[in-house]
């Protein structure tokens, strides 16, 4: 740029470099969480198992950001060796970045979480205990995880054809949620993740 005249004097602003490279790691995480969330026939209970595992990777780079820990933060890397790297890192700034992250995703999926017990039942059902999941499906709980023919039926994990083996007669609630639980998002890129704006000033080159 400065063989064509131009300016810029972020280029050397060691902090501007810093709030940049950090921006640019963060949505690298968010992207990444995109694009598990897309495509077709991703049932409802893979698309929150997503979620919560993006939580618990924002709960550990917090961690690691309070520590300095640069483990994660790829583009940052390339960074120190530039004079109070870390200490922009660790900027109370950063940090209010995260928090807000975090409870951003606590508000949106909040409503998911009050669900939870019910995708697991959709996802697992030979690991709820019958006595806490709704009456209309208890008894069919200690039928299905008491045969033994529907264990052995199950180790793929393909829902959809594991309810079409169930007997209509024994089984007859199961089967109706899991299909209310994959109708849910089945077929549609769920845009959950808004990238955050930066919480300083964007900067004009021109």
């Amino acid at each position: 740029m400065q063989s064509k005249g131009q300016d810029l004097p972020q280029l050397s602003d060691t902090e501007w470099l810093c709030d940049l490279a950090f921006l640019v790691d963060l949505t690298a995480f968010l992207s990444h969480l995109d694009v598990k969330l897309q495509g077709n026939g991703k049932l409802i209970s893979t698309l929150f198992d997503s979620v919560k595992t993006f939580q618990q990777k924002l709960q550990l780079l917090q961690g690691q950001l309070r520590e300095g820990n640069l483990t994660h933060f790829l583009t940052y890397k390339v960074l120190t060796g530039e004079p109070d790297v870390l200490h922009h890192l660790c900027s109370d700034k950063n940090h209010n970045l995260m928090e807000k992250l975090q409870e951003e995703f606590h508000h949106r999926f909040s409503d998911f979480r009050d669900h939870e017990k019910s995708f697991n039942l959709f996802q697992d059902p030979f690991t709820c205990a019958p006595e806490e999941e709704p009456a209309e499906v208890q008894f069919e709980l200690i039928n299905l995880q008491e045969s033994s023919e529907a264990r052995a039926a199950y180790p793929d994990k393909n829902l959809i054809k594991f309810d079409k083996g169930l007997s209509p007669s024994t089984y007859p609630a199961l089967p109706q949620h899991d299909i209310r639980m994959a109708s849910l998002f089945g077929s549609t890129h769920c845009t959950f993740v808004r990238k955050p704006s930066p919480p300083w000033p964007s900067t004009n080159p021109s």
